[in-house]
């Protein structure tokens, strides 16, 4: 259960970075400093979402397969 639970630990920070990456893209999109292109950072949020979701879908197979209901 502990690597469970740290599983999804790193899925929750990983959303809360992707949702900082998000604001920083549109603030980009606003003509905010360009060190790093929107792009980038679309690039880098598509990421740890795709991320999130294969965690997420191997973290519900294990608990089904053990029958562990969260």
């Amino acid at each position: 259960m502990e690597t469970t639970k740290a599983l999804w630990d790193s899925s929750g920070q990983l959303r809360a970075i992707g949702r900082n990456l998000n604001q920083l893209a549109k603030k980009l999109n606003e003509g905010g400093s360009q060190e790093i292109s929107a792009r980038e950072i679309k690039q880098l949020s598509d990421y740890i979402y795709s991320h999130t979701e294969i965690v997420a879908e191997l973290q519900d197979a294990s608990l089904s397969r053990w029958k562990i209901t969260s």
